[in-house]
Order: C-alpha cells, then sequence, then structure tokens
C-alpha cells in the first residue's frame, strides 16, 4: 500500500481537518495538488480519467478561505472529476440550516457546472446538534447518490462514513470518522 497525507499545521485535541488516503498498490494514481492551510486542506490526485479532491473544511473557514479551496478544485480539476470530505458546507438543499461555506459551494458548483450530493439523513452528531456536512460533489460523472455507509453515535467519532458509486466502476468511499 501507498499512503498520501495532507497533514493541518496545528495540533488541535480533536484532530480538526487533516486528510489521509491509501491507495492499491496496484492502483496507477497521481498526485496533483496538495495543501494544508489553517482553513482547510486539499488532496487532488488522478486516477485513470478521473481526478479526486479530498478535502476538509474548516468550521470556522471565512468566504474567501472557502472560495480560495473551492478555486483550486477548479483550477486542477478539469474533465470527471469529484470533490468530497468533511466540507462544514450546510445550505438548506441538503440540511436543516445554512452557513457561509455551504452558500458559497452551492455558488460555485452551479457557475462551473458541478452537482452536490449529500446523503437524506445526517452525518454529523455533536450533543444533540446533527447536521449533513460530509458531501460529494461531481461534475462530468453520472451523479452519484451519496449514501451512508456505516456508523453509530458514539465517543469514538462524530461523523458517519459516506460513499458513493461514481460511474460503473469506481466505488469511492470515505469515512470521516
Amino acid at each position: 500500500d501507498a499512503s498520501v497525507c495532507v497533514q493541518t499545521s496545528d495540533n488541535h485535541p480533536r484532530g480538526f481537518g487533516g486528510l489521509g488516503l491509501r491507495i492499491h498498490p496496484l492502483l496507477k494514481y497521481s498526485i496533483v495538488h496538495r495543501q494544508a492551510t489553517e482553513a482547510f486542506q486539499l488532496l487532488i490526485f488522478r486516477v485513470s480519467q478521473v481526478t479526486i479532491s479530498l478535502g476538509y473544511l474548516s468550521p470556522s473557514a471565512t468566504a474567501s478561505q472557502t472560495r480560495m479551496m473551492l478555486e483550486t478544485v477548479r483550477v486542477h480539476c478539469n474533465g470527471r472529476s469529484v470533490l468530497l470530505g468533511d466540507l462544514n458546507a450546510r445550505h438548506p438543499t441538503w440540511d436543516h440550516g445554512s452557513n457561509i461555506r455551504g452558500t458559497n459551494l452551492t455558488s460555485w458548483a452551479l457557475k462551473n457546472g458541478w452537482t452536490v450530493n449529500a446523503p437524506s439523513s445526517p452525518t454529523f452528531s455533536r450533543r444533540g446538534f446533527t447536521s449533513t456536512v460530509d458531501l460529494i460533489v461531481s461534475k462530468g460523472l453520472n451523479p452519484p447518490t451519496a449514501q451512508i455507509l456505516y456508523g453509530e453515535w458514539n465517543d469514538h467519532t462524530d461523523h458517519f462514513a459516506v460513499g458513493a458509486t461514481l460511474g460503473n466502476e469506481t466505488n469511492i468511499q470515505m469515512d470521516l470518522g
């Protein structure tokens, strides 16, 4: 197995971000871009004809920081692409609330031809508050149906694992626990 990581620049006790990817040794891929800031982390790589972006967007990311992350994704993702991760973006289209990250994501997706895919149930829970912040955003692919794969709310995680099938042969799963 090959491992690729993007770590946060701080040592927050709960982690708050950081990305990791474990890649099967027979899978040919290339790293396109890695970036870690205090507001977001991105890992963008290419597998066959699909560009995959793993993203974490901090709950405290500003509108300009959110736009910066999304612009980085747009620049590096040509053709069939997917962005997935804990984007801490809430919007009435997929959640019971909204925030600036969700508003920016929705506007960016509409402007650039991307589709936001969210599970029908909340992916995050803490102290009785739930929201859907773990998302899959795609472009040039049959719109995937994001779904919760497994999970239970407990002391070990406040996120459920979310996954989607892209096309006929690509199965991407993300575990944001």
